[in-house]
């Protein structure tokens, strides 16, 4: 019988992509490269990635591309301010 559980709250780290970004696709389409102007992530992903998505980064080996759509029902979208 399946029971209903609460989820953790956690705070997500994850990158915006902008119309500046590049993005090259590898394996298939399964993997891509965001390449930002900070540098570049690569990320898993089930679709193609467009500008206003998100790469969400859970870990170092778990970092994964996230539809805006879906991030927007799962997340609140602004971003909080770094810690010092």
């Amino acid at each position: 019988m399946f029971k209903n559980y609460k989820s953790k709250p956690i705070i997500r780290s994850a990158y915006l992509i902008t119309d500046k970004d590049i993005i090259k696709h590898f394996n298939d389409k399964s993997e891509v490269l965001v390449c930002t102007e900070a540098g570049n992530i690569r990320a898993n992903a089930s679709i193609p990635p467009v500008a206003g998505d998100y790469i969400v980064k859970l870990s170092e080996a778990d970092v994964y591309h996230c539809p805006r759509e879906v991030f927007k029902e799962r997340n609140v979208l602004t971003a909080l301010k770094e810690e010092a």
